[in-house]
């Protein structure tokens, strides 16, 4: 990473925690969970009671995933006083061992306030248990199969219902390849040149769109993250394209991303999840923000330069032959 990459990255994660610092028109979320052990896939209900200022206009937690946990479900805020609202998550996890869930992000906004506000909860530790096989002992039905007549009528309703069931996957693979996507084995094509100088040139040409200036603000979101998620199928063969936030960023890691550079990630796609998923309204400084943190998670993760040698020829050198 160059000089001016570190510095924009310490720039950018500086103004995260300076906005994150109590204000008087502040919003406070506090999140639990109803115990610490867990079965994979198991639904884990995350609470969150919300404490904020008068007037407050308070929406759900946003996006598809929270880290390594998929979002089954968002409750909706309910009111429980002037100041005090509640709402929640239902996540679910399908890993093993110890895992923290990241804090989620509340977003609120004031009536006539046209800048976006967020809070976040607090990460919860959580244990996730596989599930307990006795190896010792025969597998078998838990009961006996039962055998059930059927009549004609029967038989010919399960028959219609097998050929409409077969006419709707006929007509998802006839969709399917007409998108013609990828299948998991194909390799992902290689670009016509650099995916950084791509990347970098594709978020230049859509500033110059000027997207949100014209109240387009979702459709700028998603082509920031969009040009990013496609840098990242060019540069590491990661097929962000049709993964979810927390997918990505698992594949992510497992390419060895540094961890400063995951938290730029992180922050780009969750505040981009929050314009296209929660309906959050940003303001100007979000608008430049995500734009910027895009840039620096390229810049941070593009090729090292590798250092051109000179040939003999080139330095003079006597060659004997």
């Amino acid at each position: 990473m160059t000089a001016g990459s570190a510095a924009l990255a310490m720039l950018i994660m500086t103004a995260g925690v300076t906005r994150a610092a109590p204000l008087a028109d502040s919003l406070t979320a506090r999140a639990w969970v109803d115990s610490s052990h867990y079965t994979v896939g198991d639904p884990i209900t995350v609470h969150i009671v919300i404490a904020h200022p008068r007037g407050a206009v308070v929406q759900p937690p946003a996006g598809d995933s929270l880290g390594s946990f998929v979002v089954l479900q968002r409750m909706p805020v309910t009111p429980a006083g002037d100041t005090t609202a509640s709402t929640g998550v239902v996540v679910a996890y399908y890993g093993s061992g110890t895992a923290t869930i990241p804090p989620a992000f509340i977003p609120y906004a004031f009536p006539g306030d046209t800048a976006g506000r967020i809070a976040r909860t607090n990460p919860i530790t959580v244990t996730v248990h596989t599930l307990a096989v006795d190896t010792s002992k025969e597998y078998r039905d838990l009961k006996a199969p039962l055998s059930i007549p059927m009549s004609l009528a029967e038989l010919l309703v399960y028959g219609a219902v097998t050929a409409a069931a077969a006419a709707l996957a006929w007509a998802a693979y006839r969709y399917w390849k007409r998108r013609k996507l990828r299948p998991a084995g194909e390799p992902l094509p290689a670009p016509s040149r650099p995916a950084h100088v791509l990347a970098l040139e594709e978020l230049g040409a859509l500033q110059q769109q000027k997207l949100w200036q014209r109240g387009l603000i979702k459709e700028y979101y998603s082509g920031v993250t969009e040009i990013v998620r496609r840098y990242f199928e060019r540069r590491f063969e990661v097929r962000a394209l049709e993964e979810t936030t927390g997918e990505i960023l698992d594949a992510l890691r497992g390419a060895g991303i540094p961890a400063g550079t995951m938290a730029v990630t992180t922050r780009m796609l969750q505040l981009a999840d929050l314009v296209k998923f929660a309906k959050f309204q940003p303001g100007i400084t979000e608008h430049e923000e995500v734009l910027a943190l895009a840039r620096s998670v390229v810049e941070q993760t593009k090729p090292a330069a590798v250092p051109h040698v000179p040939a003999a020829a080139e330095t003079g050198a006597h060659v004997e032959s």
